[in-house]
């Protein structure tokens, strides 16, 4: 099954998936290639996108339109908006510099 950013959302979600999804990868593979059918796969992958896409979307996701929601592990714990886990930013360096300012101009005394 072809596996884009809107699968992997859909996945983490159905899964409660508690790792990135950088790091859930392979597990997100393994769910989608489980739940896939054997007839019509493209129909059901092209399906899992557009969910994702247009009902199981990264803020608000319309949980009471998701023909899926019974399944939802993410709704039944009432935290769809918290999958999948975003992993931690890293701190920016901060940055010190000197600056330095040139004026050309009469000087008063």
């Amino acid at each position: 099954m072809v596996v884009d950013g809107n699968v992997e959302r859909v996945i983490a979600r159905l899964a409660c998936l508690p790792d990135p999804v950088a790091e859930s990868k392979p597990r997100i593979r393994e769910l989608a290639d489980g739940l896939t059918p054997d007839a019509r796969c493209g129909d059901y992958a092209q399906a899992m996108m557009d969910l994702g896409a247009t009902i199981c979307t990264p803020r608000n996701p319309q949980c009471l339109l998701c023909p899926i929601r019974s399944a939802c592990a993410a709704h039944r714990a009432g935290q769809p908006e918290a999958y999948p886990v975003k992993r931690a930013r890293a701190a920016k360096p901060r940055r010190y510099g000197a600056v330095y300012w040139l004026e050309q101009g009469a000087a008063s005394c």
